[in-house]
């Protein structure tokens, strides 16, 4: 096949089959890095929010390295512009956020609950770890997953659709532990857990497309998780669980209410960035290609 037929078919170079077949074990070292630092942190003599901060540290260390040397060094960026066009798509999540943060402040009050001790350090803490975050995953799922898919599927409209939704399937996917039927309550929390997440790293493809830098992406992702955890932060010294499912039946039910509501209010910004990305990029391969 001619390049010229290679480009026709929406399909790149060998070199971008590689880079994707070696993204998946970069991607799994990383992760696995994620989960050895998190055991070594756990025995620090530390408040649990600096453990997060370290333990997250790690992998985010590795996924620029990789991020490196696949090539991709110059979409790490971050501007004023990236940052602007990244809170102009991504206002209704941080909307939302706010709104829930509101919510249980209200509930905390309420409850007589106290701030917790060294609540002003806590709130220091909680920047620092939703920082880490938004970097490491936007790196991760966005420049190396996302970024390894377009630089094979970007010659096309069609393609592009296809690396955008299946590396947001994988980002969401990542955040359940099981997606087993034996519990119908618990498989469709996790369901609809991917969906959310999924429909978010939507956005966050828009955002690094779009602007050709994964750092406005990183900080809106950051600031859409310290929504969800300066609370827990200030009342319980802890960030958020990871556990997004809940077994009790009650409980169970009200987790599925939080997350259709979710999946409504994603549901515009989701369907504009599609609209976007399929307006603006006949074309797109991505971080790795060589401009």
């Amino acid at each position: 096949m001619t390049d010229l037929m290679k480009q026709n078919a929406g399909l790149k170079s060998p070199k971008a089959w590689i880079r994707l077949i070696i993204s998946v074990p970069v991607t799994a070292v990383i992760i696995f890095s994620q989960a050895i630092a998190n055991g070594v942190t756990a025995s620090l003599p530390v408040p649990p929010l600096f453990k997060t901060a370290i333990g997250e540290a790690l992998p985010l260390i590795l996924a620029i390295i990789f991020m490196i040397v696949l090539g991709g060094r110059k979409w790490l960026g971050i501007d004023r512009e990236s940052v602007g066009y990244a809170f102009k798509v991504g206002w209704p999540f941080l909307i939302l956020g706010i709104a829930g943060s509101i919510w249980n402040v209200i509930s905390s009050v309420r409850k007589g609950t106290p701030l917790a001790q060294g609540f002003l350090i806590n709130f220091v803490a909680v920047i620092l770890v939703c920082l880490l975050i938004g970097f490491f995953e936007e790196i991760l799922y966005r420049g190396i997953t996302f970024g390894s898919l377009l630089g094979v599927f970007g010659g096309k409209k069609v393609l592009i659709m296809f690396a955008v939704l299946f590396s947001c399937w994988t980002f969401g996917r990542v955040h359940v532990s099981s997606l087993s039927l034996k519990d119908p309550l618990v498989f469709v929390q996790s369901l609809l857990k991917i969906i959310q997440t999924g429909m978010l790293g939507i956005t966050m493809c828009d955002i690094m497309m779009h602007t050709r830098k994964l750092g406005g992406a990183a900080l809106l992702h950051a600031a859409n998780d310290f929504l969800l955890m300066v609370t827990g932060a200030l009342y319980e010294g802890k960030s958020v669980s990871g556990q997004y499912t809940i077994s009790d039946a009650s409980t169970g039910k009200m987790v599925i209410i939080v997350y259709l509501a979710m999946i409504a209010v994603y549901l515009y910004p989701t369907i504009r960035s599609i609209i976007r990305i399929w307006k603006e990029h006949d074309t797109c391969y991505g971080p790795f290609a060589k401009e």
